[in-house]
């Protein structure tokens, strides 16, 4: 059987979640060496910076990485679900897209000088995102930003995932049955838990174009 690890994440994207989940995985790698960490992820966004460090961080990781959108993925979060090679999205979970934000502080002035590099900070974390998820999927980086200017944008049916996002596959799923969760699961947002998954009777297809639907059993 497979030695998967399961981490839930239902978090806000900043420098220090991020930082507490990057150790987290680096002590599950050197203590558990799982053949995969398997996420239950759900995140309304947050820092960009952040998000693609742990992007980054986790495409490096020495083990399988599967993702599973557990109910809604936006903004930057969306960068990191693209980190895994293998993506699953629950009945009803969404995905929102939308270009960056800059929050002025109440009658702050600034110079053309810094209007200019605010804009370039801008247009430039919209393109690094765009090259990321356009990389990771069927979307062209056209058509991203397009999602970034039509402002906020919501796919959350199987239709749309099936049709636009070729390598997102839909799942239906029972709850995982509680296990013994490490010492990882004490961080704020998420936890972790090494409850396994057959590995021959995780899915049962169902004929969806472009993706595969199923079932989570869990062993009896």
């Amino acid at each position: 059987m497979d030695n998967t690890v399961y981490i839930n994440f239902n978090c806000g994207i900043s420098e220090p979640v991020v930082n507490k989940l990057m150790a987290a995985c680096v002590e599950i790698a050197a203590q558990t060496k799982p053949d995969a960490i398997y996420f239950l992820f759900s995140s309304g966004g947050g820092s960009v910076d952040a998000g693609v460090v742990l992007y980054n961080f986790l495409r490096a990781l020495p083990c399988k990485l599967i993702m599973h959108n557990t109910g809604a993925i936006d903004s930057i979060a969306t960068v990191i679900f693209h980190a895994a090679d293998e993506r699953y999205a629950a009945p009803y979970a969404s995905f929102l897209f939308h270009g960056i934000t800059w929050t002025f502080n109440q009658h702050q002035t600034v110079f053309r000088n810094q209007i200019e590099e605010i804009r370039s900070v801008i247009v430039e974390a919209e393109n690094k995102i765009a090259k990321i998820i356009s990389g990771r999927c069927a979307l062209k980086e056209e058509d991203i930003r397009t999602l970034f200017l039509q402002g906020e944008t919501k796919f959350h049916t199987q239709e749309h995932c099936a049709t636009v996002f070729h390598s997102w596959q839909h799942l239906t799923y029972t709850p995982l049955i509680p296990g013994q969760l490490s010492n990882h699961s004490h961080q704020p947002g998420f936890s972790c838990t090494n409850t396994l998954i057959s590995k021959d009777e995780r899915f049962q297809t169902d004929p969806l174009p472009n993706a595969r639907c199923g079932s989570m059993i869990m062993p009896i």
